[in-house]
C-alpha cells in the first residue's frame, strides 16, 4: 500500500516542520520503507560549508561542484545516489539564505 503522506509527489518541495510533525514524517518514512537522509547544516556556516555538509551526509564524490546545480545532477544519477525513492531532511538552512532555501 502506498504510503498517503507521499502518494502526491506533486506537493513535493520544502517544508518546515515541528519536532512533532519531523518524528511522525520519520515513522511513516520507515513504514513506507523510503530512504530519509538527515542533514545538518551548519548554524553559522557559508554556502560552501552548507554543501560540504550535504556531500558528506550523501557520500557525494569528490568532484561534486559545491552548488546546486551539481547537487540536482547528483541527485538523479543513480550511480552516485541510488537510494530511490529519497527523501532529504536538512536541519537549519541559513548556510544558503532565503534564495537558497528556495532553490
Amino acid at each position: 500500500m502506498a504510503s498517503p503522506l507521499f502518494s502526491r509527489s506533486d506537493l513535493a518541495g520544502p517544508y518546515r516542520l515541528t519536532p512533532q510533525r519531523l518524528a511522525a514524517v520519520e515513522a511513516e518514512l520507515s513504514a513506507a520503507a523510503i530512504t530519509a537522509v538527515r542533514i545538518t547544516l551548519p548554524t553559522k556556516g557559508t554556502r560552501a560549508d552548507g554543501f560540504a555538509a550535504i556531500a558528506q551526509a550523501l557520500a557525494l564524490p569528490a568532484h561534486f561542484g559545491n552548488n546546486f546545480d551539481a547537487l540536482y545532477d547528483c541527485l538523479n544519477d543513480q550511480e552516485v545516489v541510488p537510494q530511490s525513492p529519497l527523501v532529504l531532511l536538512i536541519e537549519d538552512t541559513r548556510a544558503f539564505g532565503e534564495e537558497g532555501t528556495d532553490t
